[in-house]
């Protein structure tokens, strides 16, 4: 299940978890960063966003932000956000993690006029 108080922030200096969940026993339950989601990374600059699809959330957010770290990032264009200091905000939304669902996701972000990251994208 998707909480979507769960949120993780990064920058060149910085990654952080934040949450307002505390489930249980006054700790963060972090199990729910390992499910398997759809997510969005948005650049709190210029809005620009990613949509993504992963069996574990938070490894694949740190598998980003360590191909950011390296200046090996996949989509040059966040590469080069993230170089100049931008900060990403890492959302999940959806227990849906299929090609199909990010692509309908995609689609939705640049119909509303959004510039998106990814580059594998499907006609519709």
């Amino acid at each position: 299940m998707i909480q979507n108080d769960i949120k993780i922030q990064f920058d060149k200096k910085h990654f952080s978890i934040v949450t307002t969940s505390y489930p249980y026993n006054n700790n963060i339950e972090f199990n729910s960063l390992n499910c398997s989601s759809l997510y969005t990374i948005t650049n709190q600059s210029n809005k620009r966003l990613y949509v993504g699809t992963t069996e574990e959330f938070l490894a694949r957010i740190k598998k980003h932000y360590r191909l950011l770290l390296k200046g090996t990032h996949f989509s040059k264009d966040m590469q080069h956000d993230f170089d100049i200091g931008n900060l990403f905000l890492c959302v999940p939304f959806s227990d849906f993690n299929d090609f199909r669902s990010e692509q309908i996701v995609i689609h939705k972000y640049i119909d509303k006029g959004f510039n998106v990251y990814n580059t594998n994208i499907s006609k519709k």
